[in-house]
């Protein structure tokens, strides 16, 4: 890594507004879906290498994001991601928690399973999602204003690099 963030800072930033922009774009389709999922996890991503190389305040990954987790079925296919969610988790059962930017930084570093949710207008709203480690226990989803938030938060210089 260079001995600056300022381009992985500034790649967050702009992540987020391309978050931005998606939620609010008219027609969606399956082009849009690998787009989303390429935006949120090279930010991931770049957080992660922000987080190694010490140009983060680790005061900004304990900062909490909102998430729904849905636990794992007894007995559920061994691979989630070939099958409908609902066949391997408890949909209707989502418990609202708050986990640390950390967590999230892991999971979607790690992740295993990640799909988009939209709403009746076809539009995405959130998105479900799991590690290897913890898909065989449960499901997380966020809403797409939490990467919103958490990317703009993240970009954030600290005086942390010199």
């Amino acid at each position: 890594m260079s001995t600056s963030s300022r381009y992985w800072r500034n790649d967050l930033k702009n992540r987020s507004l391309k978050l931005s922009h998606m939620i609010e774009q008219e027609r969606w389709g399956e082009k849009d879906g690998f787009i989303l999922e390429q935006v949120i996890s090279l930010g991931f991503y770049g957080i992660r290498r922000l987080e190694v190389s010490g140009f983060l305040n680790p005061k900004r990954l304990k900062a909490t994001v909102a998430l729904k987790e849905f636990p794992h079925l007894p007995g559920a296919p061994q691979h989630p991601a070939l099958y409908s969610l609902g066949e391997s988790y408890l949909l209707e059962k989502g418990n609202p928690q708050r986990r640390d930017c950390a967590f999230l930084t892991h999971q979607l570093s790690h992740s295993y399973l990640f799909e988009v949710k939209l709403n009746k207008a076809g539009r995405p709203t959130g998105v479900y999602f799991t590690s290897d480690h913890l898909k065989k226990k449960s499901l997380f989803l966020a809403e797409v204003k939490v990467f919103i938030e958490t990317f703009d938060n993240l970009s954030v210089l600290d005086g942390i690099e010199p």
